[in-house]
């Protein structure tokens, strides 16, 4: 569940920008006592009132004491909730980040899956899988390099896909490793061949790194 939908986390957003409010309350207002209690030497001699004077100027300093205070205090509680602010930020990009690689995983999956899943459902590869099952008499050389190419480009954009970590391994290996390995062998049996073993090496590249991973299917 994102941060956002979580009540704990809004809490805490909710008083990082209280305190941060206060904060900068605290640093920004001034302080009326302390900025409007004019100086003591222009409104009585010293020489006259030395006691009063003595008291009015005591009075100012610890004004401006508490002044000096309030703002170290704003300053401090400033730091404190962006430094919450910016936790609460970070929190939530990695839980983005979790949840998007989770669904890009799935999605890797179910694309995995779907791809496999063409063997079967795929009209025109099924055409040529019972072509090459049932391999007819008096088909001609056109047609069963047509078969060939077809089922040999389905199987290259499996390993494609595998190569550019857009398939899963660990799910197309079980489902169709095996398959690919035979259709393979009975494309290019050297006894009757529908395509070249060297045209098949030359145009399907990428099928045959993968098979030279997956030789221990074999």
């Amino acid at each position: 569940m994102p941060m956002w939908q979580d009540s704990s986390w809004r809490g805490w957003a909710i008083i990082s920008v209280v305190i941060a409010i206060a904060a900068w309350a605290a640093t920004t207002a001034p302080m009326p006592i302390a900025s409007h209690i004019p100086s003591p030497k222009s409104v009585l001699p010293r020489q006259e009132h030395p006691s009063l004077f003595h008291e009015l100027e005591l009075r100012l300093e610890a004004h401006k004491d508490m002044a000096e205070w309030a703002t170290a205090i704003g300053t401090w509680l400033l730091v404190a909730a962006t430094t919450a602010l910016v936790y609460v930020a970070w929190r939530e990009l990695l839980e983005i980040n979790k949840n998007q690689k989770e669904a890009n995983d799935n999605h890797r999956r179910w694309a995995t899956l779907n791809a496999c899943d063409r063997y079967d459902t795929d009209r025109l590869i099924q055409q040529a899988v019972r072509a090459l099952k049932a391999a007819p008499r008096g088909l001609d050389d056109q047609m069963k390099r047509l078969y060939a190419t077809r089922l040999l480009n389905y199987f290259d954009s499996i390993a494609i896909g595998l190569e550019q970590n857009f398939y899963v391994e660990a799910i197309a290996r079980p489902h169709i490793g095996r398959i690919i390995f035979r259709r393979f062998a009975e494309l290019t049996n050297a006894e009757n061949p529908w395509i070249s073993h060297e045209e098949a090496q030359r145009d399907f590249k990428t099928l045959i790194r993968l098979m030279k991973t997956w030789e221990d299917i074999e």
